[in-house]
């Protein structure tokens, strides 16, 4: 009895450090993440602009969910669209990479006018043809992952090695990437 009522106590205790740290890994984080747990993600999708000849369609904002679908609403309504303008602020990562199929499937030219850091550049890399406008910069770096998931970052970072890689990145480019921080992420030159 008195064994047990140890473990009853030890398993009591465990519980309680577990759930603490489950806290304090997700707390500043945790309205962002029961709203996307309730579909209402605060990022939202892409806004699109449609060029005034028609040939060009601007997206801008955050890479939210519904970015994909607003822009192939955005292509129904103007097939004679031929090149994306990237404007985007950092988003979603699975987003970002429904973009570029939809990009690679419609055989679309990219063009970046601003910054354009990992999921945005996903986008861009996915373009048949490419290109930075004046100014334009574009950023890779590591997904980080926090909370509880630390113990699966080896892992992550084998996978987004292979979406670069898929998208284009040579084994060297990849590892610059991934060397790279989300405060200072790796931009290639000309």
């Amino acid at each position: 009895r008195p064994a047990a009522r140890g473990l009853r106590v030890l398993a009591v205790v465990a519980l309680v450090l577990g759930a603490g740290l489950a806290v304090l890994s997700t707390g500043p984080r945790l309205g962002d993440l029961a709203l996307q747990a309730l579909g209402r993600d605060p990022l939202g999708p892409v806004q699109t602009r449609l060029s005034a000849d028609g040939r060009q369609l601007q997206l801008a904002g955050a890479l939210g969910p519904g970015s994909a679908a607003q822009l192939q609403a955005a292509l129904a309504q103007a097939p004679q669209v031929q090149a994306l303008l990237l404007q985007v602020e950092p988003g979603r990562l699975h987003d970002a990479l429904q973009l570029a199929q939809v990009v690679r499937s419609r055989g679309l030219a990219t063009r970046v006018a601003g910054r354009c850091v990992n999921g945005c550049a996903l986008v861009f890399l996915a373009g048949a043809r490419r290109q930075l406008l004046p100014g334009a910069q574009l950023g890779f770096h590591r997904v980080v992952v926090q909370g509880w998931a630390r113990p699966w970052q080896a892992w992550v970072l084998r996978q987004w090695g292979a979406v670069l890689g898929q998208a284009g990145l040579s084994r060297h480019l990849q590892t610059k990437a991934l060397a790279a921080t989300p405060a200072q992420p790796w931009s290639p030159d000309v």
